[in-house]
């Protein structure tokens, strides 16, 4: 049992202390099994406290993830901004998977032709 005077001292010397230790003082033995906005409650209180979260890396499954994320928003904005100049055209397919510069001119013809018609409603 601490007094609340020891307890005092020990919320004072978190502040500026990396969380790493500070999540581990006694003080926040008690909040251990909690958790609070998908944080563990004994680092959220020792955050309160004035501890100092240390920057995380990143995993490459984390990075890998993060690039997927961007290379999907990236198609999002430019589906639904068609006629903005891009710096780098994309590669272009054509419906059964050949590259576009393989298919005979009547073959790029007839894609490009099915490609306007079902991308009218864009505008």
């Amino acid at each position: 049992m601490m007094t609340d005077a020891e307890i005092r001292t020990m919320r004072d010397s978190v502040r500026g202390m990396p969380l790493s230790k500070a999540k581990e003082l006694p003080i926040y033995d008690e909040f251990k099994s909690l958790s609070s906005d998908g944080i563990p409650a004994n680092e959220l209180r020792a955050l309160y406290d004035g501890a100092v979260a240390e920057p995380r890396g990143m995993t490459q499954d984390e990075a890998k993830l993060e690039a997927h994320r961007d290379h999907m928003i990236e198609g999002m904005l430019s589906a639904s901004h068609p006629n903005v100049a891009r710096d780098e055209e994309a590669p272009r397919f054509a419906r059964d998977g050949r590259p576009f510069g393989d298919l005979s001119s009547a073959d790029r013809a007839y894609e490009q032709m099915t490609n306007d018609m079902s991308n009218a409603w864009r505008g």
